[in-house]
C-alpha cells in the first residue's frame, strides 16, 4: 500500500523491485511523488552580537544542506559582522554545493542597509517577508 508520499500508478506494471518485495505479480508500481521543496526556516530574535555566535552558527547548519535556506530576521533588533560573515559563508558553502539561494528576510530597512554596504546583498537573495522567501522557494512553473 502506497502512503502520501508515493504516487501508485496502476495497471498492475509488476516492477521487479514490487514484486520481490510483494510477492505479488499484480502489484500497483509506486513510484516517489514529486513534490515541491519544503524551505528550511532559521529565525533569530533580539541582539545577534560576537556573544550569540554559537547560536548563530549552530541555527545556520540546521538549514546549510536545505533544498531551500531562509534565514529570518524580522524578530532582530540588532547584528554584527559576526552574522553577516556567517550568513555569507553560508551562502557560499551552499553554492559551492550547488544548492538554491540563500534567503535572507530583512524587514528594517536600517538593518538591511547592512547587507548593501558590505555586499552581501549580491551573496544573497533579500526579502522583506517570510511569504516573499518562500514565494521564490518554489520553482517557477513556465
Amino acid at each position: 500500500m502506497c502512503d502520501g508520499t508515493f504516487a501508485c500508478e496502476p495497471p498492475f506494471c509488476g516492477s521487479p523491485t514490487l514484486r520481490g518485495e510483494l510477492g505479488n505479480e499484480s502489484a500497483a508500481k509506486c513510484v516517489p511523488r514529486r513534490m515541491e521543496p519544503q524551505p528550511a526556516v532559521v529565525a533569530f530574535e533580539g541582539d545577534l552580537d560576537i556573544f550569540r555566535n554559537g547560536e548563530i552558527y549552530a541555527g545556520l547548519q540546521r538549514v546549510a544542506a536545505a533544498e531551500c535556506a531562509i534565514v529570518d530576521l524580522k524578530g532582530v533588533r540588532y547584528f554584527g559582522a559576526c552574522l553577516l560573515g556567517a550568513i555569507a559563508g553560508l551562502a557560499n558553502e551552499r553554492d559551492a554545493a550547488g544548492l538554491r539561494a540563500t534567503i535572507v528576510v530583512v524587514p528594517d530597512q536600517r538593518l538591511r542597509r547592512l547587507f548593501e554596504i558590505t555586499g552581501d546583498d549580491m551573496v544573497v537573495e533579500i526579502c522583506t517577508t517570510i511569504d516573499e522567501a518562500v514565494g521564490l522557494c518554489v520553482p517557477s512553473r513556465t
